[in-house]
């Protein structure tokens, strides 16, 4: 609906150029993945499939009554994000 297409098989068409599922691989860099239960648009399994097929260590936190990017509960996931964000950069423990 949102890229505005006339078909399914055209919105599926869209939907593999859109799909890290080819290049998943290519990530490289620590990543952390938040995901929502609850989401209509992106099922949560697909973000439990990125985080395995990353090549670099991931974090998955699904958030069980979270929806679209878990914009219903921010404050679910945004401590952790916080934290893992700073762990990664080496900020907020003393030398």
């Amino acid at each position: 609906m949102r890229a505005h297409l006339d078909t399914l098989e055209e919105a599926r068409e869209y939907g593999e150029c859109i799909s890290l599922r080819v290049i998943a691989h290519n990530i490289t860099c620590p990543i952390f993945i938040v995901a929502g239960a609850l989401d209509r648009i992106l099922i949560y399994d697909t973000a439990e499939r990125l985080a395995k097929e990353v090549s670099e260590p991931s974090e998955l936190l699904v958030v069980e009554d979270g929806n679209h990017v878990c914009h219903n509960r921010p404050y679910k996931y945004r401590p952790q994000t916080d934290d893992w964000m700073a762990e990664q950069l080496g900020a907020g423990s003393p030398p």
